[in-house]
């Protein structure tokens, strides 16, 4: 018997450079490289709960699960994890927007704030 897989339902997409796409598939808890052809070519490790939101650069990839940043290496290797539920700092209530530079921003939309850390997940400040 062939095997079925889910097609995915990307929440979110980021294109990458060769032409193919990052698909933050927050119906089945994942997050896939898709090729041009819509074909998946590979999945970053996970486990997720609600991928919603990516950014990228030449370094990381950073995804945004429920409360949670993944920061993972292009390759789909999961490196750190930024944050979790609350309003102290370092925590998030329902983050929107990452954005990957010579530090890490992240949205806190819930906290009404933005948050600054270091590109090794170090907090430093808040706005």
């Amino acid at each position: 018997m062939a095997t079925r897989t889910t097609p995915a339902a990307c929440t979110r997409a980021a294109a990458l450079a060769d032409g193919e796409l990052l698909c933050a598939d927050a119906r089945n808890e994942r997050v896939l490289r898709l090729g041009a052809d819509g074909r998946e070519r590979g999945k970053f490790s996970g486990p997720f709960d609600r991928p919603s939101a990516i950014a990228l650069d030449e370094r990381d990839v950073a995804i945004i699960d429920g409360s949670r940043i993944h920061i993972h290496a292009p390759d789909g290797a999961r490196r750190f994890t930024i944050g979790r539920s609350g309003s102290r700092d370092g925590e998030f209530d329902d983050p929107e927007g990452v954005l990957l530079a010579d530090r890490i921003y992240v949205s806190d939309t819930g906290n009404r704030r933005v948050q600054v850390f270091t590109r090794d997940g170090v907090f430093l400040e808040s706005h």
